[in-house]
């Protein structure tokens, strides 16, 4: 479960029990309003994936003052059969039980994630037109096969922690580059959104697909290294 710091239960402990502001109810159907329930994913990664889509406007690296409260539902619950959330809960009352990370949910490459989304937040808009550039310039077969890569990888597993990351840089990309032409936008805003989902599931790509998938961002920018502490293969 999300908690924003300004969340009347935002310094909840193990064992505390939250309600729903209206209330406890004995009986509510599942297709009962939003705001009827509380909201929580058994998948830290769908929670902070979800927390992304809620606040649009709120900088990946500012979610990590949000707190993942672990809870167990009590009384009327629901698991949501829902396609892109199938980790879905909802509730009227739980029990928090324990407390996870942002960076714990975006799986175990959640630090270099950050850090990349932090370089990405200073960038500027000629950086975005050598993005584009370097983009274009790609050895698209290549690409091609370490995408599938780094598609398969997140399919497995990492879904969740890869669309928060990627809707992240998207953001991020899409404000920067609002003056630009529409092609450089793209094609910069598919550039980053593709790396950082490649940081994402670094430890499952070889060194060849990672620097396949990285190569274009080394040619523009260079190196991701210090000062934030992003491990690169050779490029």
């Amino acid at each position: 479960m999300a908690v924003s710091p300004a969340a009347s239960y935002a310094t909840a402990q193990v064992d505390e029990r939250i309600e729903h502001p209206d209330g406890p109810r004995a009986e509510l159907p599942f297709d009962a309003p939003p705001e009827e329930w509380l909201h929580a994913h058994t998948s830290k990664a769908e929670t902070v994936d979800t927390l992304a889509g809620w606040a649009p406007h709120t900088p990946l690296g500012q979610l990590t003052s949000w707190r993942l409260l672990q809870v167990e539902p009590i009384g009327t619950h629901h698991y949501g059969a829902h396609q892109q959330r199938p980790h879905w809960i909802k509730m009227r009352s739980l029990r928090v039980t324990g407390e996870a990370t942002i960076r714990e949910a975006l799986g175990p490459n959640g630090t270099d994630v950050l850090a990349l989304y932090e370089r990405v937040t200073e960038l500027t808009p000629q950086d975005a037109e050598r993005l584009a550039a370097r983009w274009h310039a790609r050895d698209r077969l290549a690409w091609h096969t370490a995408d599938r890569r780094r598609t398969a990888a997140l399919a497995d597993g990492r879904r969740a922690a890869g669309e928060a990351a990627r809707q992240a840089g998207n953001a991020v990309l899409l404000d920067l580059t609002k003056g630009l032409c529409a092609q450089t936008r793209n094609a910069s805003t598919s550039l980053v959104e593709a790396l950082m989902e490649t940081l994402v599931v670094r430890d499952l790509l070889d060194d060849r697909h990672y620097c396949t998938l990285t190569r274009p961002w080394q040619q523009a920018l260079g190196a991701l290294s210090e000062p934030h502490g992003l491990v690169t293969a050779g490029a």
